[in-house]
This record gives C-alpha cells, sequence and structure tokens, in this order.
C-alpha cells in the first residue's frame, strides 16, 4: 500500500505516517483534522465549508433567492447518490427543487448562470461534470450533473486527502502576521508542490490535481490558490481568461489561461502562481501585480469566445491597484519575503520545506 509521511518540526519532530486513503473508512481513519462520522454524506458535510470561507461570487449576489438555490445545491451535492449506472445516464444526477427551500424559480439561464458562479467560487466542488442543469417542467425542478465514475464514498476520501494536505500548508500561517506574507508563503508553496502537466487528465484543472497528482494546468493552479486563500481567510476569486504569450513583441499572441485576483492591505492585485512555477522553480514575475502590469499581458476574453466568461459568473470584478505591490527584487532580502526554501525531495516525493529557518515537510503523495 502507498503510504505518505507528515512532518512538523519546530523544536521537536512530530511525525504522522499514514495510509494513502482509499475508502471512505480508510480516510476517516487516516485524517487528524475530520471528526467522526458515520456515512459518506455525513463526511462530505464536514469537508466542503459552506459557510466558513469568503466567496466572491455568493458574496455578490443581488437576492437572497440565489443564495437559496446556491446552498441548496451544495446540500445536494452533500448527500448525492450514484444513481447514474442505475438509470443509463452518463452521469449521476441530483435533484433540486426550488420551492422546496421557499425560492421562486429563477429560469434556466439564469440557473445555469448561478451553477458556473458556483463552479468558480467553490474549487472542491469538482464533482460536478458541467454547469448546464436539466430543468424538468412537470416537477419544476433542476437536474445537476455530477461525474458518473463518482460515489460518494470516493468523493469523500479524495476530500479527506486534500483537507489534510491543505490543513498540513496552512497551519504555518497562523505564524504570520501579515495578509502579504501569508499570500506569498501560499504562492511559494504551490509552486514547490505542483508541476504543469497532465493535460489530457480529467482533473488537470481541478484541486484534486494540485492536492492528489500533484499535476495540473492553469485552472487547476488558480483554483487551488483560491482553495488555500479561502482556509486562510484572505478574499480572493479565479479569473479567466488570455495571457499574452509573446510580451516581447509588438503583436501580442493570446493564449487561454487562468489566474487569480486576490486582495491584501485593502487592495486588489493580480497573482499568476502557474507563471511563476510551471517551469519547476519558484518565481515573482507575476506575484501581487497591479492594473499597469494586467493591461500589458491579460485580458478577460477567452480567445476563440466573445463572452467575457468572468462577467457570466460574476456581476462585477473588484479593481485591481493601479501599480504592483512591490518590487519583486526586494523578496530575498526582506524579513518576510524569504518564504519558502526547497530543501530536499525524498524517495517518497515528499517536501521538505523550510521556512523561516523551520523544517517543515508537507506532502508524501505519490506523483502520478
Amino acid at each position: 500500500m502507498q503510504r505518505f509521511l507528515f512532518t512538523l518540526t519546530l523544536t521537536f519532530t512530530l511525525t504522522f505516517t499514514l495510509p494513502l486513503p482509499l475508502t471512505l473508512a480508510s480516510a476517516i481513519a487516516a485524517n487528524p483534522f475530520l471528526p467522526y462520522v458515520d456515512t459518506a454524506s455525513d463526511s462530505i458535510s464536514l469537508l466542503i465549508d459552506r459557510d466558513g470561507s469568503y466567496r466572491y461570487g455568493y458574496a455578490h449576489f443581488s437576492s437572497t433567492n440565489e443564495k437559496l438555490l446556491y446552498n441548496q445545491v451544495i446540500d445536494s451535492i452533500c448527500t448525492f447518490t450514484a444513481n447514474g449506472k442505475d438509470n443509463g445516464w452518463i452521469e449521476n444526477r441530483v435533484f433540486v427543487y426550488p420551492s422546496a427551500v421557499g425560492a421562486t424559480n429563477p429560469g434556466i439561464n439564469t440557473y445555469m448562470k448561478m451553477l458556473y458562479r458556483m463552479k468558480n467560487d467553490m474549487p472542491e466542488l469538482y464533482v460536478m461534470s458541467n454547469y448546464i442543469p436539466r430543468y424538468t417542467a412537470d416537477y419544476q425542478g433542476y437536474q445537476v450533473r455530477l461525474f458518473l465514475s463518482y460515489t460518494p464514498s470516493l468523493y469523500a476520501s479524495e476530500l479527506a486527502v486534500i483537507d489534510s494536505v491543505v490543513s498540513g500548508i496552512i497551519d504555518r500561517t497562523e505564524m504570520m502576521s501579515s495578509d502579504y506574507e501569508k499570500v506569498l508563503y501560499l504562492h511559494d508553496t504551490l509552486c514547490q508542490i505542483t508541476r504543469y502537466g497532465d493535460m489530457s487528465g480529467a482533473y488537470a484543472g481541478t484541486i484534486k490535481g494540485v492536492f492528489i497528482n500533484h499535476r495540473a494546468v492553469c485552472e487547476g493552479w488558480a483554483r487551488a490558490f483560491l482553495y488555500l486563500c479561502q482556509k486562510t481567510g484572505i478574499e480572493c476569486l479565479y479569473i479567466d481568461g488570455a495571457i499574452n504569450t509573446t510580451p516581447d513583441e509588438a503583436t501580442p499572441t493570446w493564449g487561454n489561461h487562468a489566474w487569480n485576483h486576490v486582495q491584501v492591505d485593502g487592495h486588489w492585485y493580480l497573482v499568476d502562481a502557474t507563471s511563476d512555477g510551471a517551469l519547476g522553480t519558484v518565481g515573482h514575475r507575476a506575484f501581487l501585480k497591479g492594473q499597469t502590469y494586467f493591461d500589458s499581458n491579460y485580458t478577460y476574453i477567452t480567445q476563440g469566445d466573445d463572452a467575457n466568461h468572468n462577467l457570466t459568473a460574476y456581476p462585477t470584478l473588484p479593481t485591481l491597484h493601479p501599480t504592483d505591490y512591490g518590487d519583486p527584487t526586494h523578496l530575498e532580502d526582506s524579513n518576510v519575503s524569504p518564504s519558502i526554501t526547497i530543501r530536499k525531495i525524498m524517495d517518497n516525493n515528499s517536501i521538505i520545506i523550510v521556512h523561516h529557518g523551520l523544517r517543515h515537510t508537507i506532502l508524501g503523495l505519490p506523483i502520478r
């Protein structure tokens, strides 16, 4: 059986050796952060933080009706069943009835936009196969589609693994006094533990790709950074659009891309962890950048599509600060900025990092 290590060293060494969770029972037994639960539904409900994390899209709903519908979908996913194969469907489905929570039916187009906002708000809902619902007029309800391959136990097991890995990362932020230091640490850690790739993989664009498989494309990197910020209490949102792939040439060439906007010290900045870490090193070229940098290198318009996907998910986007947070060249000299230093990649693919002189092993899941 594959195994991984979680080691935290302060003035002493505390070591956990845990089996890689493959079932709900082993996930619960292996996860020291997960309270006792009886069922997969209970476990999913505990691991999906419906109320504690800041979600930009949810916070900007204009009506209570939309929030009722949003929360109803979360509750339904927490209690889903693997019903696809038995019914001959190509996906599992959860059934939601607006009237059951005192909400009015908004129409399928508005409901679809709400699901799209939810997918951008909640990286842990990667079990959703798409954001296009089915509507059945005779019961005036919607069917939300989930991947056919998932059972509640499998989904709960994966969420438990992700929770353990993420908890091991964000525990370190409790020692930090500023949001700048936290965001820098999360950015650098993400760059260290993830490799760019697996473009044909089903989960390369999800947090599963980052925290379990350790390989992801830009979408997965951006969703993972959002998830880390949410768990740390830092306001952040997922953005997709396009990046200028030829910044040194007079005529830009645009390629579809995903990144984040994050709030630090009351201002919003761009963070593109993929651009900073995709080559296997940790850079800061696209870390806490302002509007001027954005205008030269990014656009909200996804290539090949006239629609601005972000305005489909969000009614408005936060305004970026006009200038960058600071000159990245100061990062090696600042008291807070030497965020992490790679010290060793062990035989079991766990990573030993040094943060402010403290040795901390945060990962040991096998790289696939």
